[in-house]
């Protein structure tokens, strides 16, 4: 993949710094910390499903996959601000 960043001008000079740092030319050192980003992220990247029916799926899946609470809720104005001097 081939990407154009527009930095700016002082994140450019820190760029620049840190790759002559580590021995190498800017795009080995971008590219580098972008892999090392990756590798780090805590979640997992999200998988993209091909066809509507397999995101329903997906979808229904996660939500059975909650408990179901039956009950009436107030989620009324005067129930959230109860006490409040209203």
């Amino acid at each position: 993949m081939t990407l154009k960043l527009e930095l700016p001008p002082a994140v450019e000079a820190r760029v620049r710094e840190l790759a002559a740092a580590a021995g190498q030319d800017i795009e080995a050192f971008v590219r580098e910390v972008v892999q090392d980003r990756v590798a780090a992220s805590p979640t997992p990247l999200p998988q993209v499903l091909a066809t509507p029916a397999q995101r329903a799926a997906a979808f229904e899946a996660w939500v059975a996959s909650h408990a179901h609470r039956s009950g009436v809720v107030d989620d009324s104005r005067e129930s959230i601000y109860e006490g409040r001097g209203e």
